[in-house]
Order: C-alpha cells, then sequence, then structure tokens
C-alpha cells in the first residue's frame, strides 16, 4: 500500500498538534510563575537536548523568562517613581 506525500504529511501534521494540544504555552507559564518552576525543576535533570525538545521545558523557560522581565520591569518603574516623589517633597 502506498501513501501519498499529501496524506503522509497530514498524518504527521495531525499527530504533532494533538501533541502539541496537551502543552501549556509560555504565555500561561508566565501568568503562572510557581507552576513554571515546578516544571523546571522537572525538566533540570534531562540532558539539554532533550530539555529543547520537551515543549513543555521550552515553553515553562520561556515563560519564566517573559515573567522575570515584567517583574524586574515594575520594580524598577516604581522604584523610579519612589525617587521622583522623594525628589519632588524634597525641594526647596
Amino acid at each position: 500500500m502506498k501513501i501519498s506525500h499529501f496524506k503522509f504529511m497530514t498524518m504527521v501534521s495531525a499527530s504533532l498538534l494533538l501533541a502539541a494540544c496537551g502543552a501549556k504555552t509560555a504565555e500561561y507559564y508566565a501568568a503562572h510563575p510557581d507552576e513554571a518552576l515546578q516544571a523546571l525543576k522537572a525538566c533540570q535533570p534531562r540532558p539539554v537536548n532533550e530539555q529543547l525538545a520537551d515543549a513543555t521545558c521550552v515553553n515553562a523557560g520561556q515563560g519564566y523568562r517573559t515573567y522575570l522581565v515584567a517583574r524586574n520591569k515594575a520594580i524598577r518603574e516604581g522604584e523610579r517613581k519612589a525617587m521622583q516623589e522623594w525628589v519632588d517633597q524634597n525641594k526647596r
């Protein structure tokens, strides 16, 4: 039985889509940093090439980095605002 190239690619695409549907996105992990840390800890003992092939490990890493960048930006903006308020209050 010979399978056409189109049918084969359709079956492969469907399999990949079904496998990817179970993985949480980087956006999900950015909103849930505790879960991202748990996923990253589960990925840690595995070799790097296996981690990069696993959508959960990649998405958890990207999501946690996004969370850290947003958190650090909010901290810097808060510090900047507090400093400006202090300067405004202490003007003579």
